[in-house]
C-alpha cells in the first residue's frame, strides 16, 4: 500500500485561523485524545469570518475520509468472494475466476473483467496508482 493507512483525521489548531492539518490518528491513551502519526496535507479556506470556509471545511473532510473510501470501493469491486461469478456493481463486468472456479469449462477468462469505462475501476486506479479517473 502506497499511502499512509488510516484512520486520518481532521484537525484544527488554535491560532492557525482558515486552516486545518489531516493527520494519521494512532489513537488515543491517558494523557492525550489525538496523537498524530504524520501530516497527509493542509487544507486552506480563509473566510472574511477568518475562519475555514465551508467549501474548505468539507473539502478536509472529504481527504480525511479517503482511505475509508478507498477500502469500501474495493470491497464492493466485485461484490462477494466465490465462484459464483460475481459482477461489479458499477459496469456490471464479470469478475475473472481463478482457475479453480473454470475446472470442467472450456474457457479462457476473455471477455471478463471490469468494463473500459467503469467509474468504479477508474477511482480505485487514480486512488492507487495515480491514473486520472
Amino acid at each position: 500500500m502506497a499511502h499512509t493507512p488510516g484512520p486520518w483525521a481532521v484537525r484544527h489548531f488554535a491560532g492557525d485561523h482558515g486552516r486545518a492539518t489531516i493527520e494519521r490518528d494512532r489513537g488515543t491513551d491517558n494523557s492525550r485524545p489525538f496523537h498524530p502519526v504524520c501530516n497527509i496535507c493542509e487544507i486552506y479556506g480563509l473566510g472574511a469570518s477568518g475562519k475555514m470556509t465551508p467549501e474548505a471545511e468539507d473539502n478536509a473532510r472529504l481527504v480525511a475520509a479517503a482511505p475509508a473510501l478507498l477500502a469500501v470501493c474495493k470491497a464492493a469491486e466485485w461484490g462477494y468472494e466465490g465462484c459464483a461469478s460475481p459482477a461489479c456493481p458499477v459496469c456490471g463486468g464479470i469478475k475473472p475466476q481463478a482457475p479453480e472456479c473454470r475446472a470442467g469449462y472450456d474457457w479462457d477468462g476473455s471477455g471478463y473483467g471490469h468494463r473500459d469505462d467503469c467509474k468504479l475501476r477508474a477511482a480505485i486506479e487514480a486512488a492507487e496508482k495515480g491514473e486520472p479517473s
